[in-house]
């Protein structure tokens, strides 16, 4: 029998729970991270809205990103360490590609000390941890002015993306 399948039959009884769960392990998480972070939880919980509806295993790739920081240099090259063993090409597509709840690209966790393999920003503890300290880097750096804060972690490109996660406070 596909493994696919068999691992379906056993948790076909809890399928209608799992986002309950997944939400109350979320919010628990969100609280914590964001505490140690100072970050207000309301906050993070909105960028999580705004950027992955809370989904865990979202994914987006920036092909724009891959062409004008990626392309063309050596993993040497780029900041942050890379895991031991890791294909070159595939670690630099995946630096370009934005994973998990808070949708962390790849190339911006490394920058902020993430050491793993790109699929552990899946985690949720992970992926928020990355994401309030990101957050909260830029919330000093642009002197508490949220705004700004958002117009940054989300690259700048869009100017509506602070105003998409305020309507999630």
């Amino acid at each position: 029998m596909n493994l696919l399948i068999l691992v379906w039959l056993c948790y076909q009884p809890f399928i209608d729970k799992l986002p309950i769960m997944i939400n109350s392990k979320l919010d628990k998480i969100v609280e914590e991270v964001a505490e140690k972070h100072n970050l207000n939880p309301r906050l993070v919980r909105a960028v999580i809205s705004a950027e992955s509806g809370g989904y865990i295993f979202q994914t987006r790739v920036e092909p724009g990103f891959y062409r004008k920081y990626i392309k063309g240099k050596t993993l040497k090259e780029l900041p942050g360490k890379n895991p031991v063993g890791v294909d070159e090409e595939i670690e630099k597509e995946a630096r370009s590609t934005s994973f998990g709840v808070m949708q962390l690209m790849l190339q911006t966790a490394r920058e902020n000390g993430f050491e793993g393999h790109a699929v552990e920003l899946f985690d949720l503890r992970t992926n928020i941890n990355i994401g309030c300290k990101l957050l909260a880097k830029l919330l000093n750096k642009k002197k508490g002015v949220v705004r700004e804060a958002l117009l940054a972690y989300n690259g700048g490109g869009d100017l509506k993306y602070p105003d998409k996660v305020f309507k999630f406070l």
